[in-house]
């Protein structure tokens, strides 16, 4: 099987629209900083259709079964201004310095301190608040593709 028209043994020269698939858990691709690191399993892909995204890579989190399931390949985008206004209905990979999830940005948002997450818990939503001060970066979910 050949990815994104590279043969094998012949030398690749990236080009600009593509992008890197991370073949491993955010957890594992994003460090401590949130900012993506070398796995050893990161593939050039091009996928002009997907939108604009930084970098993909697999969820293997239940917390939004069934809207993504583990083993998605999901599409991340770096939100740079999420200290500032963060809108909502959304999901996302949110990174502190003692762990990443993914979760859903709710619509409402309690306060200027903290910001409020959705997940699913056997199967019913429940909300959540996490403090700003303790997340590094939110990455926001631009697109999710289910495994044949």
């Amino acid at each position: 099987m050949f990815l994104a028209g590279i043969k094998p043994f012949e030398q690749h020269v990236r080009s600009e629209n593509e992008r890197l698939f991370y073949n491993t858990d955010f957890e594992l691709c994003l460090s401590n900083d949130g900012q993506p690191i070398t796995t050893g399993c990161v593939i050039p892909i091009s996928l002009p259709m997907a939108g604009d995204f930084d970098f993909m890579c697999i969820n293997n989190d239940k917390s939004l079964a069934p809207i993504i399931m583990p083993g998605d390949v999901i599409a991340l985008k770096k939100l740079a201004t999420w200290k500032t206004y963060i809108p909502g209905d959304f999901i996302c990979v949110i990174v502190t310095n003692e762990f990443k999830v993914l979760r859903k940005v709710s619509v409402t948002q309690p306060d200027e301190q903290s910001i409020n997450f959705t997940q699913m818990v056997d199967g019913t939503p429940e909300e959540s608040s996490i403090p700003k001060d303790i997340i590094v970066e939110i990455y926001k979910v631009v697109g999710n593709y289910r495994r044949q």
